[in-house]
């Protein structure tokens, strides 16, 4: 191929490129912020005491739950309370292998947290805070401002976001979560900066599972687990 043929089809694939990413991406400009319908919405929804799979709790499972009193059958719950002018309090019991999920993935993080890595039953966590906003978690891959997607519930702490683990062989931990943050490192690839303090943002997702694991597509939000751990 000439010199002059390969300018021309460099030329063309820039073109193409380009008008790809207006076609392929035209959301990506707008980065829409929740509106005011989802933000109460969102909020009253998580308020709605539900497992983990849309099961209706009675009060002696919640209650026996949150006292690290919980079997294998046990399912994932949440109780939250959010006040008119933005007081929140929320506690919780997940799976023993839900603690991935709040940032217990790798041997480091068990010795930042001074704990040992050990099969465990389950844990249950409390926190309170002020809610101060609400942010779509990918807003660049977000259609519009009424997007049922998952949030970022952005929150100033009033206390830590506090974990009692309870393992197989019945002894327990506790701690506070800290935040990470991820970010570009110099020459290539990610690093993980843990900060001295929870930042206070929370996941907010809808729930796409109902009784007896069947998928749904109108599921409500849920108070997941702390963003960045």
């Amino acid at each position: 191929m000439r010199v002059k043929d390969m300018k021309v089809l460099a030329s063309l694939l820039v073109v193409f490129g380009a008008l790809f990413s207006l076609v392929g991406c035209q959301n990506v400009r707008s980065n829409p912020k929740p509106s005011q319908m989802l933000f109460k919405t969102a909020l009253e929804e998580v308020q709605e005491v539900r497992g983990s799979n849309g099961e209706e709790l009675d009060e002696g499972t919640i209650k026996s739950a949150l006292a690290g009193e919980f079997n294998d059958e046990t399912p994932e719950l949440s109780l939250t309370t959010i006040k008119p002018d933005g007081p929140l309090s929320t506690q919780g019991y997940g799976h023993g292998m839900s603690l991935a999920r709040i940032g217990l993935r790798t041997d480091k993080r068990f010795d930042d947290y001074k704990i040992t890595d050990k099969p465990a039953r389950g844990f249950v966590y409390s926190y309170s805070a002020k809610v101060t906003g609400l942010s779509f978690a990918t807003p660049h891959m977000t259609e519009h401002s009424d997007s049922r997607v998952s949030l970022i519930l952005h929150t100033k702490p009033e206390s830590p976001y506090r974990v009692v683990i309870y393992y197989e062989d019945n002894s327990t931990a506790i701690l506070d979560l800290v935040t990470y943050r991820t970010s570009r490192r110099y020459g290539g690839g990610y690093k993980s900066t843990r900060l001295r303090s929870f930042d206070g943002k929370l996941w907010l997702s809808p729930s796409f599972m109902g009784p007896n694991h069947r998928a749904i597509s109108d599921g409500k939000y849920r108070l997941e687990f702390p963003y960045g751990t």
